[in-house]
């Protein structure tokens, strides 16, 4: 446990700002994004698939590491080709406890929080700008998603 919480404290460092995410802003176009990541991230192939969901499309794809986290990152955009989330793939199935220690670290509690089943935990934070989604699957497989936040003021549902 005092492993997790020192590893939480470095990692609160170096995560992405509670804003948009690392060197983007939401609704950067995909030549902004592939601008600003200088090299990190580059245009999808055949990886980039199954990736995509129906309100964005994914378009880059890289590598990031946060601390000892490393990732897969995919950058989707929605139907105008404005950046609208990046999904992070942690690569180490050995560091999801450490990883979901490090999120509530940074972000608290989770607002809401789902288990479709002891194999399944999907948690969400939210603050002012941002939506950040942690799924877990077991204990060796866990994403992240950085979205704008959508709120009654800003359009959507």
């Amino acid at each position: 446990m005092r492993l997790n919480l020192i590893v939480s404290i470095l990692i609160v460092s170096i995560t992405p700002a509670a804003a948009d995410w690392q060197y983007t802003k939401w609704g950067m176009t995909v030549a902004q994004v592939q601008a600003a990541s200088k090299g990190k991230l580059r245009p999808c192939d055949a990886q980039c698939a199954g990736h995509s969901t129906s309100n964005a499309t994914v378009r880059l794809r890289g590598e990031y590491n946060a601390g000892e986290f490393a990732f897969s990152t995919w950058a989707a955009f929605d139907n105008q080709g404005r950046l609208n989330g990046i999904r992070l793939g942690l690569l180490d199935p050995s560091q999801v406890t450490p990883l979901i220690g490090s999120v509530r670290a940074k972000y608290g509690e989770p607002e809401s929080g789902s288990r479709g089943s002891s194999i399944l935990n999907i948690s969400t934070w939210r603050d002012r700008t941002d939506q950040i989604s942690l799924t877990v699957i077991g204990s060796s497989n866990a994403e992240l998603m950085y979205s704008p936040r959508v709120t009654p003021s800003n359009a959507g549902l």
